[in-house]
């Protein structure tokens, strides 16, 4: 194994288990707190400023792009300060994906319970109905970062 690749493990392990702890927390409290989210931002960050110069740049233009993301309101806090310590710690491809299973994950279970009706005409007042009913998205992400994960392994596994 070579340094690099015991840094990337580690780095999963450590995201990993931040998504774990956030999930708990989300799921009871509906709040990720804050400690968990700046501490992971903080050692993305920390990575940001060791690695490639271009790679940082990247990651750090996403964070800033999701910051504003912020301000629309479509993620909570601190689902949103969630994703940008994954932008961090793992960049924009794994969180991109990581998203796209989550919000995957979350419509099929809406669609499932019959809470969330896919109809096209009525899609702005399905949005306005499910404006008020706050959903624990950290679980989603979970899932979302433990498939890119298992993709992630399985494909070293088979190089």
């Amino acid at each position: 194994m070579t340094e690099q690749m015991i840094l990337e493990a580690s780095v999963m392990g450590f995201t990993l288990m931040s998504f774990i702890t956030a999930c708990i927390y989300d799921i009871h409290t509906r709040k990720i707190p804050n400690i968990l989210t700046f501490g992971s931002l903080i050692a993305g960050l920390v990575m940001i400023y060791l690695m490639d110069w271009q790679e940082g740049i990247v990651r750090t233009l996403a964070i800033a792009a999701l910051f504003f993301v912020g301000a629309t309101g479509c993620l909570g806090l601190g689902d949103l300060k969630l994703v940008m310590a994954l932008t961090a710690l793992q960049g924009v491809l794994p969180t991109l994906i990581s998203l796209f299973i989550a919000s995957s994950a979350l419509l099929i279970v809406k669609v499932i319970k019959g809470r969330y009706k896919v109809d096209i005409r009525r899609l702005k007042d399905a949005d306005k109905a499910a404006e008020g009913e706050k959903v624990p998205f950290a679980p989603y992400m979970l899932v979302g970062y433990a498939s890119y994960l298992a993709y992630f392994v399985i494909d070293r596994f088979i190089q």
